[in-house]
């Protein structure tokens, strides 16, 4: 009689033991994302932390809470739930959870949206954060149906669920129409005024080629910041941090790049005040100064300051080393420059520290391989890349030609094969137009 050896996987699995803390490194790292459990390790799942924490706590004053201003990546949890295996925290709506894999605090979500007829404004607002920033986009668009008569935190809670609009696909000309709706029923909000500002400032900016709105929403954004008689308070230095980097986005398209380092300049240093400061939660300011740095990066890249961009980028790894994306940004300002064994350095890491951005990852490691020569490597990062994001056509076209090049048959096979059954699935000829900027966020 054949005996039965049972491995740990199967007795996890088969015992429902398997959760974030028996995963990946991805599945540690973000695990916020995945049940609010744990403090995260980058800012960004110590900011989705912060939100549960909101939620699950006492509801303080209304103008003692901060949202955090993080735009979370609409593929984050899908590829951290693909990455990590988890498939039971594949969820749409809080409650969707097995109420064994729930941390305290995502129960305490649970209990907030089942019992949301009976929230006020603000609590209603803290929730609809919570939810966008965990990606569940749907029940946030769900509930914003639901958000009861106007006000300040009802328009400001809107503005979070046009923001989960957005992430679902809705057309962003329905999306600017919605946000003056917001403005227009709640014009008396000085706040308001100023976040719908900063909402269309930096939507024309970076979603458009809309030119005058740009310039138009920038310099309302700065209008509205002035009007609201700042005190000089952490909690006004950081907003005026983040006013400065959305308004920054007029001088941009207008090409004066030495206003755009002004501005930034500024915001950086106010991003650096708040930090510790008493008012201002640490996650936040951690938050606020990540983003200041990865704009400055982006700028001294648009402008041509190479010196500055790898300053801005080295920083910012410092600042978030366990963030991907920021050593994607880093990799790419080495790549950019020509030092490969550098970017390979970089991108390894990204890869690394896994989702959302481990296929991209990989797919920039391969690209420094076959740079520097060395072919089998980098087809085995193309395969990882590919692994990680098995639609990935520009990870499959360099696989195919490393393999090729390299006599592995095989595998060059598979790969020319999965490119035609792809080509035919998307009806559209794959070309050298698929291809990403080395260093480009997937």
């Amino acid at each position: 009689m054949r005996q039965r050896v049972l491995t740990a996987t199967q007795f996890l699995e088969e015992h429902d033991l398997v959760t974030p803390e028996t995963g990946t490194l991805s599945g540690h790292l973000l695990r916020p994302f995945l049940d609010l459990g744990g403090p995260g390790g980058p800012v960004n799942a110590k900011a989705a932390a912060y939100v549960g924490e909101s939620v699950a706590g006492p509801e303080p004053e209304a103008d003692g809470w901060i949202a955090p201003q993080g735009n979370t990546k609409r593929s984050l949890r899908t590829a951290l739930i693909r990455e990590t295996g988890l498939a039971s925290y594949d969820v749409t709506w809080p409650g969707e959870l097995p109420e064994t894999a729930r941390s305290p605090h995502w129960q305490a979500l649970c209990d907030a949206v089942d019992a949301w007829d009976e929230l006020g404004a603000f609590r209603r607002y803290q929730v609809i954060c919570a939810l966008y920033k965990l990606c569940l986009f749907d029940a946030a668009v769900a509930l914003g149906d639901r958000l009861g008569p106007p006000g300040e935190f009802t328009a400001l809670s809107e503005l979070r669920v046009i923001g989960a609009r957005s992430k679902l696909g809705e057309s962003v000309h329905d999306l600017v129409p919605r946000t003056l709706a917001v403005l227009a029923q709640t014009p008396a909000s000085p706040r308001v005024r100023l976040a719908v500002a900063v909402n269309l400032a930096i939507h024309y900016g970076r979603a458009t080629r809309d030119r005058e709105a740009t310039v138009e929403w920038s310099d309302r954004v700065l209008a509205e910041a002035a009007a609201q008689h700042a005190e000089g308070s952490p909690r006004d230095l950081l907003m005026a941090s983040i006013t400065l980097r959305a308004a920054s986005f007029g001088p941009f398209v207008r090409g004066d790049h030495d206003a755009v380092a002004a501005m930034l300049k500024q915001a950086e240093a106010h991003a650096v005040d708040v930090t510790g400061a008493p008012g201002v939660p640490l996650v936040l300011a951690d938050e606020n100064r990540y983003a200041v740095l990865e704009t400055i990066t982006n700028a001294a890249v648009a402008r041509g300051d190479r010196e500055t961009a790898l300053a801005a980028a080295t920083a910012l790894t410092a600042h978030d080393p366990r963030e991907p994306r920021a050593w994607l940004q880093l990799g790419a300002v080495h790549w950019d420059d020509g030092r490969t064994p550098d970017a390979l350095d970089a991108y390894r890491t990204a890869a690394v520290l896994g989702a959302p951005f481990t296929g991209t990852a990989w797919y920039c490691t391969g690209r420094c391989h076959e740079a520097l020569g060395d072919l089998d490597q980098a087809a085995q990062a193309y395969a990882n890349s590919v692994a990680a994001e098995p639609l990935g056509i520009t990870a499959l076209h360099r696989l195919h030609g490393v393999a090729d090049r390299t006599g592995q048959r095989f595998l060059a096979g598979w790969a020319r094969d999965r490119l035609h059954v792809l080509h035919h699935r998307l009806a559209a000829p794959v070309s050298s137009s698929t291809t990403v900027r080395q260093g480009a966020r997937a």
